[in-house]
Parts: structure tokens; sequence; C-alpha cells
């Protein structure tokens, strides 16, 4: 969901189709937007759980890492990303 608003901000802003990243800190340095240094930690984070979550043969060790209590955290911190960027993408 980051990355579907950072990729929706793209668009609006430069009118023509976002690069085709899923890295959201990249994404993010072709906005006109200042994030604070743990927002973008938050997203180098998230990039690493995508490529764990992804790829079969890193499921797993992906699972052990991240324990209930670890996916609520980070769950209530992507959620803060999200309102936050939707109230700061200009639209």
């Amino acid at each position: 969901m980051i990355e579907k608003l950072l990729k929706a901000h793209f668009v609006h802003e430069h009118e023509k189709t976002p690069p085709k990243l899923r890295d959201l800190v990249r994404l993010s340095s072709f906005l006109g937007i200042e994030f604070s240094e743990d927002q973008l930690h938050l997203m180098e984070q998230i990039n690493d759980f995508y490529l764990e979550a992804r790829y079969p043969e890193q499921k797993l060790e992906f699972y052990k890492l991240c324990n209930k209590e670890c996916r609520e955290n980070y769950f209530k911190q992507i959620l803060d990303l999200f309102q936050w960027l939707k109230l700061n993408l200009k639209y």
C-alpha cells in the first residue's frame, strides 16, 4: 500500500508512468517530499521484508524473525506512515 501511494503521487507530480521499482526509498527520492530518517529506515525494512517474504526459500526465515509482536509493531508503523503519506502527498 505504501508503494502504491508513492507511485500515485509520482504520476500526479510527473504526469508519466512511475518507474518499475519496488524499492520504496528510491521511489520516495523522486518525490518532492522530505522524509524523516525514521521513515526512510522503515521503508528500508519494508523492502527487506518484501524480498524475504516473496521468495519461498526465505519465507521460513522470515517467519522465524517476525513473530506476532513484531508483526503488530510493524503493522502500526506502516499504518502510521500510510496516514502520514496521505496527509502529505499533494493531489
